[in-house]
């Protein structure tokens, strides 16, 4: 094809309408992958994690929230749950 080339220009077009092109779903983007994570993140045991990240990241993420003029909820659900393990 070259410039001014209609009739070229059409025939790749037409072409290109002809030639179909196979499904394709990326893997991370499959039914699987996605069962895949949805099970992680239901069978995680996200209390202990949180529990083992410790106190400094709670003031951290406070201070981002506040930061937005936002109030961060999990921040007193988290520190009342290691209160009442402790």
């Amino acid at each position: 094809m070259f410039p001014g080339d209609y009739a070229g220009f059409s025939e790749a077009i037409s072409k290109a309408i002809s030639t179909p092109i196979g499904r394709y779903i990326a893997p991370h983007m499959k039914r699987e992958a996605f069962h895949r994570r949805l099970e992680s993140l239901v069978t995680t045991d996200w209390k202990s994690r949180v529990l083992g990240l410790g106190d400094g990241w709670r003031a951290d993420a406070a201070a981002l929230h506040d930061e937005e003029g936002k109030k961060l909820e999990i921040v007193s659900l988290v520190i009342y749950l290691h209160h009442e393990r402790v």
